[in-house]
């Protein structure tokens, strides 16, 4: 098994989002697609629940230990992958929501939708994850 030393960003991005997946599926969403991608971005996620549309950009990180559910602090990694959110990222978001909307022929101003942000702590080698889902962020 590999170490946490041994994990690429790449396995670290795709177990997080596989974990993200299973977290929303157990809670009534169905997945639309998965990383929809463009020139301007990628969208991680595509869900829908109750009718409405739920874009979901996941930040993973692997840590030695994983956070307890109602904590979320650096003492368990070096950051914390929300961190990784910036408004460079929201903007190519944006625009790539704009175009998967485009293309699913569904109006932003006459569809219900939402975006958030699931920041996935990792324990390697164990392969187990925490979710913390951050609802209705701005984009």
């Amino acid at each position: 098994m590999k170490n946490i030393n041994e994990i690429s960003k790449k396995e670290v991005g795709f177990l997080g989002e596989n974990v993200t997946c299973a977290f929303l599926e157990r809670r009534g969403y169905d997945i639309v697609a998965r990383n929809y991608s463009k020139k301007c971005g990628e969208l991680d996620i595509v869900a829908k629940k109750e009718g409405a549309l739920h874009f979901v950009e996941v930040k993973s990180v692997s840590c030695s230990k994983l956070p307890e559910n109602s904590e979320k602090s650096v003492m368990y990694a070096s950051f914390t992958p929300e961190e990784n959110v910036n408004a460079k990222k929201i903007s190519r978001i944006r625009k790539t929501v704009q175009l998967f909307m485009n293309d699913s022929n569904l109006s932003l101003e006459e569809s219900d939708w939402f975006f958030h942000v699931a920041a996935v702590y990792l324990k390697f080698p164990e392969r187990v994850g925490r979710v913390f889902f951050m609802e209705h962020q701005v984009l």
